[in-house]
This record gives structure tokens, sequence and C-alpha cells, in this order.
């Protein structure tokens, strides 16, 4: 690739127009200039977009599409570094340069229903380092941490000292509250086989699952916001 290279004739999505024939210069792997056409001289790497149009990547902070790539469905296992090499070629095919691998920690139910026998910790430090030394786009992982995981937080407090994650959230899949009423869960559950006897016993039984307590989540964040606030992207 050229230090210093030229792209002409691009349709230039901008914040607030769109240049048509414009060019574009970069060097070092930086945007100097944008203009329209036929103000810079030709540089030894000429790239014609032939009209096309040229923006910005897209930037996904939430995908769950790494774990459907490995299990597209039940039974069906793929290896991780191919689902990973293969939605690597796809995102950027989409136009996404920068993807946040959203994946989970703690959820238990999720677990039950994926193949892979990999650990969660060893999975994440897998994408870090295809990220690193394979991938295309600018991949990051967000790790969405569930607050019934309880036995998994000292494995979330390692993560976040060691700077492996890139963005955190928490998740609460507890059915009877937002999104998960007590009313959906149970219809689902009797889709899944289960009598409406059954699934309201486990409906309870979800309910009393241990949760990490608010005090010990915001020491969490505060942890992830100590570790993260002056680092230098990988």
């Amino acid at each position: 690739m050229c230090e210093r290279f030229l792209i002409k004739n691009a349709e230039v999505v901008l914040p607030n127009e769109i240049l048509s024939e414009a060019s574009i210069y970069v060097e070092a792997g930086k945007i100097k200039e944008i203009s329209p056409a036929h103000k810079f001289d030709e540089q030894p790497c000429v790239l014609d977009a032939q009209g096309m149009y040229l923006m910005p990547g897209l930037v996904d902070m939430h995908t769950d599409a790494i774990e459907k790539e490995i299990a597209p469905r039940p039974s069906a296992d793929f290896p991780a570094e191919m689902a990973l090499q293969e939605l690597d070629q796809k995102m950027l095919a989409c136009g996404i340069t920068t993807v946040f691998h959203s994946t989970y920690l703690g959820y238990h139910d999720v677990k039950r229903g994926m193949g892979n026998t990999r650990s969660r910790e060893e999975f994440f430090r897998m994408v870090v380092d295809f990220a690193k030394h394979r991938a295309q786009a600018n991949t990051k992982l967000h790790l969405r941490f569930e607050i019934t995981g309880v036995e998994t937080v000292d494995v979330l407090k390692r993560l976040i000292d060691e700077r492996v994650i890139d963005l955190l959230s928490f998740m609460d899949h507890t059915p009877g509250q937002g999104q998960y009423s007590r009313e959906r869960f149970i219809k689902d559950e009797i889709e899944k086989g289960l009598t409406e006897a059954c699934a309201l016993k486990e409906f309870e039984s979800r309910r009393q699952v241990p949760k990490v307590s608010q005090a010990e989540l915001k020491q969490i964040a505060a942890r992830a916001g100590s570790r993260y606030l002056h680092r230098v992207p990988r």
C-alpha cells in the first residue's frame, strides 16, 4: 500500500453535504485533505472511484453476530477462529469498519444453548488476539455482564484489570421485569414444550436466582473506568 495516495472521482459524503467528483488525499493512513476535483497533482498512487460513494466507515457498537456465526443453529458449532474471519469480511462488505463484538459473561441460559466448549474467558482472549493480528476491521470486544452471574465476578474483574475488553455493560434477563414480562416468559416456555405448571415453576425459580448487588456493580463500573480512562487504543 502506498504511503501517499489520491482517491479521485468520488461522491464524497460529508456531515452536511455530498461533494461530487471530489478527491481525497491520504498520507500515512490519515486523510489530509478533501477537495473538489483537479486540485491535487497526480500522486504515485491514484485510485479512481469512478463515481462511487465514499463515506466514513460505520461503527457497530453492539452486534450479537459472532455468537450466531459460531452456532447458526442448534448442533452446528463452527470453529470460533473461522467464524471471526468470515464475520470480519462480512462486516467490511457492509461498510462496517469498527465493530464491537457483543458477547456475554454469566448468562447461563445462552451458554446452555451454545455447543462451543471453549470457556468464555478463553473466547474473549481469542477475539482480542484476532483483533491484534488478523482482523481487517477495527475489532473490539463489548462484554455484556449478566448480573446473575455471581460466580463470574472474579473473571470479569480480571478481564478489566488486564484490559481485555473495550466496552462493558450490565444486563438482567430475570423474567418478570422490563421487556421480560411474566406473560412473555410463560408463553415462550410453553412454546418450548413445557406445561403451564412447569413454566410457572421455572419462572419462580429464575426469580430467586441471586444477583450481584448494586453496590458491587458500582464498584465494578468504577474499576473499569479507572483502568480505561487513559487507555491507548489498540
